[in-house]
Order: C-alpha cells, then structure tokens, then sequence
C-alpha cells in the first residue's frame, strides 16, 4: 500500500489489487483503510516456459525420495490427483511437465488419468476444462471429477493405480495419499514461484484469519488466469472457516449484524462463465428480489455452502452485507455484462442492494452513498492467490 495526494493536497491511500495483472485504486480522503496482511508483489510475471522449468527440476531433484521419472519405470497404471474450482492454481502449466516425465518412463497416455479432487466445484467439461487444465490434458488423457465407490469407498481409478500423483495447491485436502506429490508454491503474480516434490509427502491446509472490524470489506478476485470469471472471482466471498462470516463489530455503534458492504473486485475477461452459472445467478436474484419486495430481510437467510458453488456462494455474500458491489473494469466489455446491468434495473429491491460497477469513480461513489465519505475498510486477500 502507497500514499499519495492529488491536486489540492488530499490525501490518498492506493492499492494494488490482485485483479489480472494489476489493478491500482486509490481510497478517498476520510477512508480509512486498515493494514494489509498481503499486500501485492509489484512487477512483472515470468513466462509460462520458465515457470514450466520450475516444475520440471523439481520432478527431476525432488526434495525427498527417487526422482519421478525414475519412479515410474516400473508403473503401468497412473493416476494425478488436481483441485477442482474451488482449489485454483496453474494446473495447465503444471500437468505438462508432469505428462512429459511420465511418458518418458515408457507410461503410454491412455494409462494416466486424472481425477480432479474434491470435485464439488463445477463441471469440468469443455471450456472450462480447458481453461483450468489445458487443452492438451483434455485432449490426450481421461479427466474426470473424483467420485467414490460403494460405502464411500475411494475412486475405483484411485484404487486401481500403482502410482499415485497429486498436483497440490496449499490447501489441497490432506486425507488423499499419495506416492509423489507436487506442491505449487505460488509467488504474489499468479506465477509458479517455487515448486516442491517429495515422495509419500502429505499436505495441510493453511490456517483462517479472522476479519477485523470493517465497515466495507474489499475481496480481489486473486488474479491471473483463475479469475477471468465471475464463478472464479466469486471463491474470495467464500470463506474457509466454516463459521458464518464475521460482520462488523465493536466501537459503540457497530454490533453483529450491523450494515456492511462486501465488494468483489476481478477481471471479467470472460464474461460471467459457464451458461449454467448464468441460470442460476439469475434464479438467485429474482429469488432474492421476491423475498425482499415481500417485506423480507436476507441477513442469516443464506448458509455458508459446505461445497464451494459459485450461486450459492453469492446468496451467502448477500445474507452476509447489507449491500454487495461486483466491480469489474471488463464487465462493461462483454455483453454478458450488459444483459447483467439491463436486467437489475428491472429488480428494483435486488438493484437496491448489488452494485454493478465498471468504473473506479462509480465504486467510491456508491460506497459513499452506503456508508458516508468516513468509513473502515478491509481489503483481503489483496496477494494473488497461493
């Protein structure tokens, strides 16, 4: 975070949000925006080659146990274990390398599969699978979500593997064992920064921080290639404590409950997503504006999803504020967001209370409306994810 001023001798506060690659705010005078717990690495990204040979020497010097080339000789059937939606990382520059060693080892493609894990997340068919994996694993090998046998027994492709492979963000679940794991360590621009491989190895989740008290509650999209939609983005409204999501407290006049504004700021490059998503969200709204216009409240009327669904996940951000704003410079790009924009403003109660927002002046304006030219705000995570 940076100071600055503009003409006048104002003071601001900017931020670089981890929105594609890069996004810079500047906070109003009277805003007080509380300290950042990962702030953006500035500069700029490595490509993907480089990033593809960070993975390659890991597989090769491994930081425990036989190297993964060497490991497979003497395998006949693998199987990879990847996150879903709710677990990005860069699957697509990671797997290739991965496909490469074993297909060195004499492992023909057909024999490797990859289950994406815990697969509650979305569809992984087509475009999506794509985007998250790459075209060439889509195209050369089976992908297909995790599923369990009888009596919850592990996947029968799990079961029948000799080699077992997870390609593992951080919080990649840690029930799944493995015979080679490779762990993603992800650098602030949605880069592989550095990458760890070690035999037998088991993964944990990182811990939850809890928010502190904030009138406006900034959420990035994390940057990078997992938010160019809106059901990517919308994973930072989904928090990892199971608990429901703190609201504003404390300081005399701010009591649980309180009013609150949680803003999602992402890239939009693609539009909203997947035609699916787009049929819920707007399910969710005419839902959520019929409750309102019956004299209703949405506070506490959404539960956090035990699974990470994008639809839900922006019900459970409304019960959560008073007001939620999604900003988006591209939004206003794509007719997608167009129809979005359009249809609200036949919602008046909904409309009331989600922001749609393409602008930098029109987010600031609307928060002001809400909350007054003096307000707390809260930006996380503001690191791209990782």
């Amino acid at each position: 975070m940076d100071g600055g001023s503009v003409s006048g001798g104002a003071s601001v506060q900017k931020l670089l949000l981890a929105v594609g690659s890069g996004l810079e705010v500047a906070a109003p005078e009277g805003v007080t925006v509380l300290p950042i717990a990962s702030p953006v690495e500035a500069g700029p990204t490595i490509g993907e080659l480089q990033q593809q040979e960070i993975v390659r020497a890991a597989l090769a010097k491994p930081e425990s146990g036989t190297p993964l080339t060497e490991l497979a000789r003497t395998k006949r059937r693998v199987v990879i274990l990847a996150g879903d939606l709710s677990l990005p990382a860069p699957y697509d520059i990671a797997l290739p390398p991965v496909m490469a060693a074993l297909v060195s080892a004499d492992i023909r493609p057909t024999r490797v599969a990859v289950l994406v894990c815990p697969g509650s997340g979305a569809p992984i068919l087509g475009r999506g699978a794509i985007h998250r994996y790459g075209e060439e694993i889509v195209g050369d090998h089976e992908l297909r979500v995790w599923q369990s046998g009888e009596n919850g027994a592990p996947d029968p492709l799990y079961e029948a593997a000799d080699l077992r492979i997870a390609i593992a963000p951080e919080k990649f679940p840690a029930h799944f064992k493995t015979d080679f794991a490779v762990e993603l360590g992800l650098g602030k621009k949605a880069r592989i920064d550095i990458v760890s491989a070690r035999a037998n190895a088991s993964v944990t989740s990182a811990a939850h921080e809890k928010t502190p008290d904030a009138d406006v509650i900034l959420a990035s999209g994390g940057g990078g290639a997992w938010e160019s939609t809106l059901e990517e983005a919308l994973l930072s409204f989904w928090p990892d404590d199971p608990s429901p999501y703190p609201l504003p407290q404390g300081e005399g006049k701010q009591q649980q409950g309180a009013p609150t504004t949680g803003v999602l700021a992402f890239s939009g490059e693609e539009g909203l997503g997947s035609a699916n998503f787009t049929r819920d969200f707007w399910t969710l709204l005419e839902q959520a504006e019929e409750y309102l216009a019956g004299g209703g409240s949405l506070a506490g009327s959404s539960p956090r999803p035990d699974v990470y669904d994008p639809a839900a996940t922006l019900a459970f951000a409304l019960s959560s504020h008073a007001h939620v704003v999604l900003f988006s410079p591209q939004l206003a790009e794509h007719s997608e967001g167009d129809e979005l924009s359009e249809r609200l403003a036949a919602l008046p109660q909904m409309s009331q209370r989600l922001g749609l927002v393409a602008r930098e002046t029109e987010l600031w304006e609307l928060l002001k409306r809400w909350h007054g030219e003096n307000y707390r705000l809260l930006a996380r995570p503001l690191g791209w994810r990782g």
